[in-house]
């Protein structure tokens, strides 16, 4: 992965407890939509690798848009606490892109995607690049069902779950594409 430097340009509180940050875009940072970052705070520690630094993010904007924007609950930890506090214009590095929860390249195929909690994430891009394509092929995908492509995300136990209530119901397991988000 690559490490570029960036500032916060906002944030925004997106649901009750959770918030977006948006941070400005490096020239240069190129990513696929279900993509994560690692954002890495300019914290006082002891160490330069200490973890109270860095977390990883999926991405909730799609690569043609302008900035980064984040999403995350608000836990009390102290990561984000710092990260709440942090001014609009504070510098941040990111470290990234991550992850391979990305959208198959068969157009004719239907995405169903299924999320528990901040797991909408790596969908939002998904969702906000695909948003790009024609009104035909969207009536096409709805009204075709047929072979659908399964993705899930979120905290592990409803991950398994839904996996599970899948592949009970006959889809086979190269159908679903999942991603488990821990300590949320």
């Amino acid at each position: 992965m690559t490490t570029f430097a960036t500032t916060l340009e906002a944030r925004e509180e997106i649901a009750e407890g959770t918030m977006a940050f948006h941070l400005r875009k490096p020239s240069g940072f190129n990513f696929k939509p279900g993509q994560a970052i690692d954002v890495i705070l300019t914290l006082e520690v002891s160490a330069p690798q200490d973890q109270s630094t860095r977390h990883t993010f999926s991405i909730v904007s799609a690569p043609f848009q302008d900035d980064l924007v984040i999403a995350t609950r608000m836990r009390d930890s102290a990561y984000k606490r710092a990260l709440k506090s942090m001014t609009v214009g504070s510098p941040v590095a990111i470290d990234g892109p991550s992850g391979s929860l990305g959208l198959h390249k068969d157009p004719a195929r239907a995405a169903i995607l299924i999320a528990g909690g901040i797991g909408i994430t790596p969908f939002m891009s998904m969702l906000r690049q695909a948003a790009k394509v024609t009104a035909e092929l969207v009536r096409h995908a709805v009204g075709d069902l047929s072979a659908p492509i399964f993705y899930v995300a979120g905290p592990p136990g409803m991950v398994e779950a839904m996996r599970q209530t899948l592949s009970g119901a006959g889809i086979d397991d190269d159908d679903i594409r999942s991603e488990e988000f821990y300590g949320y």
